[in-house]
């Protein structure tokens, strides 16, 4: 068992358990938000991430928000799009790629790395066959190089900061994109 404490007022923040034999390696992100944990016993490592039950907790009026407006208009796109981060959040990508693109295609504005990554994973699954998975890598391409073009059509900046944090960006995107268009392992 770890428990994570907050120093300043001495409450336990997070108690988390660990169902292997042992626990011999943790690492906490700078920013407190995760946690790197293995075991030498089996090998096993597990991202511990303590920001999705608050992410959760956002989610919750949004998506009784987005359920009642559905009940209204079925095609509502903004509704449609919280329903498809929802599920994108949740990794159940099938459901979320569905309901991105419908939104899209209803006039919302769609994060292009979001969908890539539900294509992406979508492509990863053993429920699809190999033109799927083709389909579906093919598809999180496009949307990579969507938001590729993006940053690099965005108009110059005089902060040095956000240059770096464009560079950064871009070399990160360009590297989902050769990514996904590797061939599968």
């Amino acid at each position: 068992m770890i428990r994570i404490w907050n120093v300043r007022s001495g409450e336990d923040v997070h108690t988390l358990a660990w169902k292997k034999e042992r626990l011999d390696h943790v690492a906490v992100s700078p920013d407190g938000l995760s946690a790197l944990v293995g075991s030498s016993t089996d090998g096993a490592i597990r991202l511990w991430d303590f920001s999705r039950p608050e992410r959760y907790r956002r989610f919750e009026p949004l998506m009784e928000e987005a359920q009642r407006r559905l009940t209204k208009d079925g095609g509502d796109a903004e509704a449609l799009k919280t329903l498809g981060e929802y599920y994108a959040f949740r990794d159940i990508n099938d459901w979320a790629a569905d309901l991105l693109e419908r939104a899209r295609k209803g006039g919302a504005q769609i994060s292009p790395p979001t969908l890539a990554r539900c294509y992406w994973k979508l492509s990863e699954g053993n429920a699809v066959g190999e033109a799927d998975k083709k389909r579906c890598r093919s598809l999180a391409a496009a949307e990579f190089q969507k938001e590729i073009d993006r940053v690099k059509n965005l108009p110059p900046s005089a902060s040095s900061g956000a240059r770096l944090n464009r560079e950064q960006e871009s070399m990160s995107l360009n590297l989902c994109l050769r990514a996904v268009q590797a061939p599968p392992l």
